[in-house]
């Protein structure tokens, strides 16, 4: 019978030991960075939209101040996310660095 091969997770995983939770919040964090980076996007289209909506009587887009900083809101909560989530990663890959140089020693 063939022995089933680790995969490359679980077996950094294995070495993560007690910062395994780390490693999923950095997962969870960088995707919810992601998806809230596109918002300033959306942002941005709206104050197109209504320019073009109120053409030429430019001084009826009222709205166009709120999505601004709504946009830059955005931008800046994605940054910090994304932080949180490398301030994750890095926890659990200096955790992994050290149990797996521990590991070596010790064979």
């Amino acid at each position: 019978m063939k022995q089933k091969k680790k995969k490359s997770f679980s077996i950094l995983m294995q070495y993560a030991e007690g910062h395994k939770y780390f490693t999923y919040a950095s997962i969870i964090l960088a995707a919810a960075s992601a998806i809230i980076a596109l918002v300033p996007f959306y942002k941005i289209w709206q104050i197109i939209k209504e320019i073009l909506e109120v053409r030429p009587d430019y001084p009826e887009a009222v709205n166009i101040s709120r999505y601004g900083w709504e946009a830059v809101g955005f931008a800046l909560l994605g940054m910090v996310i994304y932080i949180a989530a490398l301030m994750c990663s890095h926890k659990a890959a200096f955790r992994v660095q050290a149990n797996m140089r521990i590991s070596m020693m010790n064979t």
